[in-house]
């Protein structure tokens, strides 16, 4: 627990730095998040509605993908897992993992019977991971198809410029991605691959207690978890079309948090290309992942910026819509953990009184 708030009262601290810095240099302008709080209310309830509404779908396609993997579980238990564990991620900032475990934590705890949430553990593993998994590969697919036809555009108009080669590198790194994404359930299953593992697992163990000990007991743990990780993606399968709904839903996710973004700039009386956002949003989805301040605040708007400017967006427009959109994500999840607070308390006792007997 100490660590957790040591960790968050850094990442704040962190966070409020590199706005500070971001000011000092003309990168950001706080008048504009004010200017968005007393003249622009109705775009800021568009914004919180838009979100919650997104998150409401992100829980749905949570929930198909766990009925495709046939773990029973109630609605409103991954309800309450799902959001609860999100509003955690988000005041105690962690890792994607760091989320997914509390989830999953919580949805052991909805079951009743021990032996059920045993049998069922792998594959909500599996259906977390692919959740995630899914996700992304439909984020980078519409970047993808909305990049290429603007810098073929950009390309027949004015030739090859850095503003074209920008959005080559956004094109290729959405291609890439989806299918380096993509190609993980069909190497999981790649007999070679678990050779492989098991190799380096094996070699590794013999020089645990040697001269490189440490470095060798790093590399067997690291090739435990991609054992693991191999188990969790085979689980998955490689038939695609039972994820199908999924990754609609998701599809439509994937616009609407970009909608987000485009009324959080509305809001501080601007506007943002939407072919900007939807192009430059399987980046900075991809980089925020990694904690990079307090609920993504700070590091989120430095790429933000950077990758907006290849449309020569106004750095403190980007910084201030994107630091819109993060608090209205914040605010939102917030009241939703709360919402389902009391059903997680539930699951927390099930849970507990599992491991006291």
């Amino acid at each position: 627990m100490i660590k957790i708030l040591f960790r968050s009262v850094f990442l704040l601290v962190f966070a409020a730095l590199i706005l500070w810095t971001m000011g000092y240099y003309n990168l950001f302008d706080f008048a504009l998040i004010l200017q968005a709080l007393s003249n622009a209310k109705s775009f800021l309830i568009a914004t919180a509605l838009t979100q919650l509404v997104v998150f409401v779908i992100l829980l749905y396609r949570y929930i198909l993908i766990v009925r495709a993997f046939g773990v029973g579980v109630q609605s409103k238990d991954l309800a309450a897992a799902t959001f609860v564990s999100v509003a955690l991620g988000q005041w105690a900032p962690g890792s994607l993992a760091f989320m997914e475990a509390i989830r999953m934590s919580l949805t052991f705890g909805s079951d009743t019977s021990s032996e059920k949430v045993d049998g069922a553990k792998a594959r909500l593993i599996a259906a977390s991971f692919y959740d995630r998994l899914l996700g992304f590969v439909v984020i980078l697919a519409i970047g993808f198809c909305v990049t290429i036809p603007v810098c073929v555009w950009q390309w027949l108009e004015s030739g090859w410029t850095s503003t074209v080669g920008s959005l080559a590198l956004l094109a290729v790194f959405s291609l890439g991605g989806s299918i380096a994404l993509l190609s993980l359930p069909f190497l999981s299953r790649w007999a070679v691959s678990k050779k492989i593992l098991l190799a380096i697992h094996s070699k590794s163990s013999e020089f645990e207690l040697g001269k490189f000990a440490k470095f060798a007991t790093m590399v067997s743990r690291v090739a435990g978890a991609l054992e693991n990780l191999r188990h969790v993606l085979a689980a998955g399968g490689t038939h695609f079309r039972r994820f199908l709904p999924a990754m609609l839903v998701s599809a439509l996710a994937s616009i609407l948090t970009n909608v987000v973004t485009y009324l959080a700039a509305l809001s501080i009386g601007t506007s943002i290309p939407f072919v900007a956002i939807v192009a430059t949003f399987p980046v900075i989805a991809i980089v925020g992942i990694i904690p990079m301040g307090f609920a993504g605040i700070g590091g989120y708007q430095l790429v933000t910026i950077a990758l907006l400017q290849i449309f020569g967006v106004d750095a403190r427009v980007a910084s201030a819509a994107s630091l819109m959109q993060t608090a209205v994500s914040l605010l939102m999840s917030t009241f939703l953990g709360l919402l389902f607070a009391r059903a997680s308390l539930h699951q927390i006792k099930r849970l507990t009184s599992k491991k006291v007997h």
